[in-house]
């Protein structure tokens, strides 16, 4: 079985503990909603690749990349009658405020900006949805941890 790696980002707009969340849906009849994400360039870091594919896609290129916290997506498809093994790493991308899309046609059909409910009921796969609550969770840890710290 071929191994098979892919870099992405969640982009999201957080204000105190109200978050939107970028879905982004894949071009062709099976278009599915998930977050940006591609493969590593010779030479990329695995960032500098989520950060290309997310600036591809949508044409963010305004973010701030959460290094420590990753979140993992694993799978087995099916490609030209070869099985891949897929392990997708996600980055928290936080954005300011809602940036104007710029999408690439060829890969991707529709994107939206959504409130964590919505995104996660949009999401097509379990496995995202598992990782957007995940990622939720840190960011309500974050926000927690920094309404102590400013209260001392």
């Amino acid at each position: 079985m071929k191994k098979d790696f892919s870099y992405g980002v969640i982009p999201v707009i957080a204000k105190g503990q109200e978050y939107k969340f970028l879905l982004i849906c894949s071009a062709g009849e099976d278009g599915y909603w998930g977050f940006p994400k591609g493969h590593k360039e010779t030479g990329e870091s695995n960032i500098a690749a989520a950060r290309r594919e997310l600036f591809e896609e949508t044409g963010i290129n305004k973010i701030t990349i959460i290094e420590t916290q990753t979140f993992e997506d694993k799978f087995i498809y099916n490609r030209e009658g070869i099985d891949q093994d897929r392990l997708v790493t996600f980055y928290l991308g936080l954005v300011d405020r809602e940036p104007t899309l710029v999408l690439q046609d060829e890969e991707i059909q529709d994107a939206k900006w959504l409130d964590f409910d919505s995104a996660h009921k949009l999401l097509s796969f379990e496995t995202l949805k598992k990782i957007i609550v995940k990622a939720k969770d840190y960011l309500d840890s974050r926000t927690n941890d920094k309404g102590t710290s400013d209260r001392s």
